[in-house]
């Protein structure tokens, strides 16, 4: 009894002294509490599963996550992983149906449906003990309920073959020169993002989005731009110059680049939108420890590394050394100063509103 509890100790004091490391204090996570009640690494306390499923997404990202993730944790495991694979709304839709029986294990989204899943109860509290890597993420990406392994940010994208001038505002982009040469990702991919800089634009934020409806409806009108749902169709539009200027994501742009297109992204003078991707535990799953062992992998910093050499995007784990070749991900201090990060506590509320909203006002009619 004296040897349990000694080590129970020893466990609360190493507990301790990672949260200390890692920046993070009782009261700013509600998770915390569970440093202070574990014994540490439970994963052997649970049967192993032969498989987990994991819904994430298809096409090359899909790819890129195996090779980066996926096949490290089988190697390591045994278990295998059963892709579920479609866009970001319709996998928490999935995930909103299996409410009461759970057929998901992993759930991987963008930031802005992590944070509508948590709202709705969708996803488990996570507990840090089952974690190795955590204390090493950057304490603004550490969530009670996800953890992003990956962030970049929403700004211009423009081919410099086409648009000779230098592009340095998101007023640059409202230029009639590139009428029906522009795009945009749609309500469910990114148009949240770009939405709320547009009402930023006009002394709007996430409180009054009036102002970017507005400026979006007159880009509408003017430009004549592409609405785009999917990044395969986006890169194919970029590659084939069908589309000269879009707003879209800084690591698309860089795998443009390095295929020898003379694509640019800029982060506005005003501000870029910050943006993050990550993983957690389906809510009444079975396999909860062995979900938050895979979710690990994903925040080690080899694996971090391994990602980013493929896709371009800026690691989340402190202890991941970036080379020469891929500094172009990182952000200047003046950059990450003006970015924007969306509050989503105060857009889920509304977010019914503005997608019924949005399909009147801005998307193509059928």
């Amino acid at each position: 009894m004296k040897e349990r509890e000694a080590g129970k100790k020893i466990s609360r004091r190493q507990v301790l002294q990672t949260m200390g490391k890692a920046g993070v204090f009782m009261g700013s996570y509600p998770f915390a509490r569970y440093l202070l009640d574990s014994a540490g690494w439970a994963w052997a306390g649970e049967e192993k599963p032969e498989s987990l499923v994991y819904s994430t997404y298809g096409g090359d990202y899909g790819k890129w996550m195996e090779k980066s993730f996926e096949a490290t944790f089988t190697e390591k495991t045994g278990i295998s992983l059963i892709r579920d694979v479609g866009r970001n709304p319709d996998r928490l839709s999935k995930m909103r149906l299996q409410r009461d029986n759970p057929k998901i294990d992993i759930m991987y989204l963008m930031d802005r449906f992590m944070a509508q899943a948590t709202v709705e109860g969708l996803l488990d509290t996570l507990n840090p003990a089952n974690f190795k890597n955590l204390k090493d993420i950057y304490p603004a990406y550490v969530r009670d309920t996800w953890v992003p392994h990956m962030a970049q940010s929403i700004g211009i994208v423009y081919n410099t073959k086409h648009v000779k001038k230098e592009i340095r505002s998101w007023y640059d982009i409202f230029d009639e020169s590139f009428r029906g040469r522009t795009f945009m990702t749609d309500i469910g991919h990114f148009g949240v993002h770009y939405l709320i800089a547009f009402a930023r634009l006009k002394g709007g934020d996430e409180d009054n989005i009036d102002p970017g409806f507005e400026l979006l409806a007159k880009f509408k009108k003017m430009m004549d731009p592409r609405i785009i749902p999917s990044a395969q169709e986006a890169m194919h539009a970029y590659r084939t110059e069908q589309i000269w200027v879009g707003v879209w994501q800084k690591a698309r742009a860089i795998i443009l680049s390095r295929q020898g297109l003379p694509i640019k992204f800029i982060s506005p003078i005003e501000g870029d939108v910050a943006i993050s991707w990550g993983h957690g535990v389906v809510k009444g799953g079975k396999h909860k420890k062995w979900v938050e062992r895979y979710i690990d992998e994903t925040l080690d910093p080899a694996n971090q590394l391994k990602f980013t050499e493929i896709y371009p995007a800026f690691p989340t784990n402190k202890k991941v050394k970036l080379p020469p070749d891929l500094e172009v991900i990182g952000y200047t201090e003046e950059e990450l100063a003006r970015q924007w990060h969306i509050d989503y506590a105060k857009v889920l509320p509304q977010l019914d509103e503005w997608v019924e909203r949005w399909n009147k006002e801005i998307a193509p009619k059928s």
